[in-house]
């Protein structure tokens, strides 16, 4: 977690690690981190879809695959 994504998300650093789900918290909190982002690409961001979809498309593999 970090603060520019804190401040994204409109909260602070350690409320996002308090929020952090205990089934996200290994990885270094890159789980729930990369949750974060997506919800804020998606949310914030959907009118510039085209600039961020390829990224997203590698965050949301990434979750599937350490999900296994």
């Amino acid at each position: 977690l970090s603060k520019k994504l804190a401040t994204l998300c409109g909260s602070t650093e350690s409320d996002l690690q308090a929020a952090c789900p205990s089934a996200t918290a290994e990885n270094g909190g890159k789980v729930w981190a990369t949750a974060l982002a997506l919800v804020i690409l998606a949310g914030k961001f959907g009118d510039k879809k085209d600039v961020w979809i390829m990224i997203a498309k590698k965050g949301k593999k990434w979750l599937k695959a350490i999900d296994r």
